[in-house]
This record gives structure tokens, C-alpha cells and sequence, in this order.
């Protein structure tokens, strides 16, 4: 699936670039946690919320409509 390989590959370079921004050998790390922190406690809730909010349609897909293997 395109969908998958695009998802994959968004987790994929999303880990190595806070890697990279948060290595300790990197002058500005404990700045750049603080930035990627603040963005988890302000996106976080509203992302739980939306998938909350969708629950009850992707409940109704039938679990044979979606493969993501």
C-alpha cells in the first residue's frame, strides 16, 4: 500500500531528524527537546481528541477494507 510505505517512511525520517536535533554532541539539544516537548503537550491532546472524535467511523470499516501490514 502507498498509504503504508508513505506513513513508514514519515515515522522513519521524524525519528531520525529528532535524533539528529537532540543528539547531545549537537550545541542546542536541550533547546530543541524543550521545542519538540512543548509541541507534544500542545498537539498531543488535540490529536487524541480527533481520533476520539473519528472512533466511531472507523469502527464501521470493515477490518477486511484495511490491510496495513
Amino acid at each position: 500500500l502507498t498509504a503504508e510505505r508513505d506513513r513508514r517512511r514519515n515515522a522513519a525520517w521524524t525519528v531520525a531528524l529528532v535524533k539528529m536535533v537532540t543528539d547531545d554532541t549537537v550545541p542546542t539539544a536541550a533547546a530543541n527537546r524543550k521545542v519538540i516537548e512543548d509541541w507534544l503537550m500542545k498537539w498531543q491532546p488535540r490529536a487524541l481528541a480527533a481520533i476520539e472524535a473519528l472512533a466511531p467511523i472507523a469502527a464501521r470499516v470493515p477490518a477486511a477494507a484495511v490491510a496495513l501490514t
